[in-house]
């Protein structure tokens, strides 16, 4: 027993002397949209303006690989259109991001490139919509969504890459993103996929607490 206790801090302390806290504030924009199967048929959306800011923590356990958890306030929602039609139906959706992700680094210079990729869980706490359609037979072919029923919580897998700038203990991360949900934030028997897709970029600054 004090053999394999012995091997294990022989293991450990060199990752804990390498080990690497950065906390900061992350903020972005970019495009997030919907997307709706019905049938066989994809039905027609258009992407909204989204906006992310939040806290960003990272661990790295070795020079070029670790663990990035984020907590994001996000603006999500999408465009519905009707073929033909003049008008939209718009929803905005504000929700609580969660993404824990493998965090990659290449590179020993000032500038390095990073990848990220992982899951993340999403919270809707509120939303609004607006719609320009009168017409009762044309508001009925669009897709509602609920918050009251629809599904306010949800989650998904989150891949991104960009660039991380490190001088002394100050960290600058530029990032670009892809985030897809897996599983339907709309609760209607039309619909047989439902699900939130997000692009972003995002600038972040970040401090390091422990090197």
């Amino acid at each position: 027993m004090k053999k394999l206790f012995s091997i294990g801090l022989f293991l450990i302390i060199p990752l804990i002397s390498l080990a690497q806290f950065n906390v900061g504030l992350k903020a972005g924009a970019g495009f997030t949209t919907s997307l709706f199967i019905q049938g066989n048929q994809t039905v027609e959306l258009e992407s909204i303006n989204g906006r992310s800011f939040g806290v960003i923590m990272q661990y790295l356990a070795v020079r070029n690989a670790g663990v990035q958890v984020e907590v994001l306030r996000q603006t999500k929602g999408w465009q519905q259109l009707i073929p033909g039609v003049d008008g939209y139906y718009r929803v905005d959706m504000n929700s609580v991001d969660i993404p824990i992700l493998s965090h990659f680094v290449l590179g020993k210079k000032d500038v390095r490139f990073i990848f990220t990729i992982g899951p993340h869980l999403s919270f809707t706490n509120s939303s609004d919509f607006e719609t320009t359609f009168e017409d009762d037979v044309l508001f009925s072919q669009v897709f509602l969504y609920n918050d009251r029923i629809d599904n306010r919580f949800t989650y998904g897998l989150s891949a991104g890459m960009g660039l991380k700038y490190v001088k002394n203990k100050n960290v600058v991360q530029l990032e670009a993103r892809f985030s897809n949900d897996f599983q339907n934030n709309v609760t209607d028997e039309r619909l047989t996929y439902a699900q939130h897709q997000v692009f972003s970029v995002t600038l972040s600054y970040l401090y390091q607490i422990i090197k």
